[in-house]
């Protein structure tokens, strides 16, 4: 049978151990420690990143999805940006019809640009293709 000290004692560690654990985990998750910087690309829908990769030329490539361009499916979206966060150019690619969701999920760097590999709607309309795309390094 436990004593009332040892529940109290019990009960007084556990309380510590979560306040302890609040203050630390509140302060890490709020993530202004060490930010430098925030930037946002994109339009008026909605983007979302999948991959990115600092290229040799110090420069950050993302590849994702957007929906910015016709606000209902969504394209592969590719843009490339500074170190410091300013864009330097973005694209979009999309099925022939442009009414089913496209997305880049991967990227890697060649001797001579890039290789984006993602999901394309199938041209004739059911289902979705491997996408493979060969971008040069501008």
């Amino acid at each position: 049978m436990c004593s009332r000290h040892r529940i109290k004692c019990g009960l007084f560690l556990f309380i510590v151990l979560i306040n302890l654990s609040t203050y630390f985990f509140s302060s890490y998750s709020h993530g202004d420690i060490g930010k430098d910087w925030t930037r946002t690309y994109g339009g008026k829908g909605d983007e979302i990143l999948h991959y990115s990769i600092v290229t040799s030329d110090n420069h950050i490539l993302l590849v994702g999805e957007s929906n910015s361009i016709n606000g209902e499916n969504f394209d592969v979206y590719i843009a490339k940006a500074t170190l410091s966060g300013e864009l330097l150019w973005d694209i979009t690619f999309s099925d022939e019809t442009g009414n089913e969701d496209d997305a880049a999920y991967s990227v890697i760097e060649t001797n001579d640009g890039y290789i984006i590999t993602g999901k394309i709607s199938s041209s004739d309309g059911i289902g979705d293709d491997v996408l493979l795309i060969k971008l040069d390094t501008n």
